[in-house]
């Protein structure tokens, strides 16, 4: 061989050598490393259990101390918030994770260990979606034709993720209709609550029910909108109100 790739292969095998022998700790390191590792994540973890409290004790704060419930919280219930509670470390959702424990102190087994679950895997953008659902929310459903009208800020896909999160029915598929059923027997009247504003819709003609096109809310969804209340989206409100009167 030429000297020069002699020598050349023997600088890449020194430092193969060297490489080989950083990559390669003692294994007492290793397990000291892994260790230290571990008390800083648990104290991460602490300091946001540490942190939902005092925001939970704030929210308490401004209540009525008879709406408390003075009883024990559910013990799994609880481990199961407290596991899912501590990883959350963005902001806007420990205030979110704050509300449901509050929730759950004023009226017990009013969140369910599967709702617990659904929220556990939110983002910060599925929390924000999670309230413009809200302020389009009629009851158990959302006004499909006025949705679909709204201009500039209604995606599709927001929809179709929230049906892959068990929120909503109907963003795949067929087209769901909810039925709208009359209070009176001469005429039709019901009422139609809207985020936090209530219609009262009437008409002349002596139909039992009227049928709208919808996306439908699912019982977990309902659970996880009642933990925001956003006003209701006047130009969606707006629309809902041009379609009944059409």
């Amino acid at each position: 061989a030429h000297p020069a790739a002699e020598e050349v292969l023997g600088v890449e095998a020194a430092e193969q050598q060297e490489v080989q022998s950083e990559v390669l700790p003692d294994l007492p390191k290793m397990l000291e490393n892994a260790l230290e590792i571990a008390r800083y994540d648990q104290l991460e973890r602490l300091l946001r259990l540490q942190k939902l409290y005092l925001l939970t004790e704030r929210i308490i704060l401004g209540l009525d101390v008879d709406d408390i419930d003075t009883g024990a919280l559910d013990r799994r219930w609880f481990n199961r918030w407290k596991l899912n509670a501590c990883e959350i470390s963005n902001g806007a959702l420990q205030q979110l994770w704050a509300r449901i424990l509050v929730r759950e102190l004023r009226t017990p087994g009013s969140t369910s260990l599967k709702a617990l679950e659904y929220l556990s895997f939110f983002t910060l953008e599925d929390a924000e979606n999670l309230n413009r659902l809200a302020s389009w929310a009629c009851g158990d459903f959302v006004y499909r034709s006025a949705l679909h009208a709204l201009p500039d800020h209604f995606d599709t896909r927001t929809l179709e993720r929230q049906e892959e999160q068990g929120i909503v029915r109907g963003a795949f598929g067929n087209v769901l209709a909810k039925t709208l059923p009359s209070e009176r027997s001469d005429l039709f009247q019901c009422r139609l609550l809207v985020a936090d504003r209530c219609l009262s819709v009437t008409s002349a003609q002596s139909r039992t029910e009227l049928h709208v096109p919808a996306y439908m809310i699912t019982t977990v969804g309902r659970e996880l909108l009642s933990l925001v209340a956003p006003p209701a989206d006047q130009d969606y409100l707006e629309l809902v109100m041009q379609d009944l009167h059409a």
